[in-house]
């Protein structure tokens, strides 16, 4: 599933664990299971979240299941 332009314009995180929350302006919440514990997370200006995870890896998601390491 695409990330909606909605959840790509906001920058409201919340991390709890494994679980990343996006909250847009609207109030409207997308939940991501990362599988790893999250440290931080972004969007790049191409538009993939950018995830890093408190092991040292980073991940770039394209959408809500696709990601590459980098």
């Amino acid at each position: 599933m695409e990330f909606t332009e909605n959840f790509k314009k906001s920058n409201n995180f919340r991390i709890n664990g494994q679980m990343l929350y996006i909250t847009d302006a609207n109030g409207h919440e997308l939940e991501l299971f990362v599988g790893e514990e999250v440290e931080t997370a972004r969007w790049s200006d191409e538009g993939r979240l950018i995830v890093v995870l408190k092991g040292g890896a980073v991940r770039s998601y394209e959408n809500e299941v696709n990601y590459i390491k980098i």
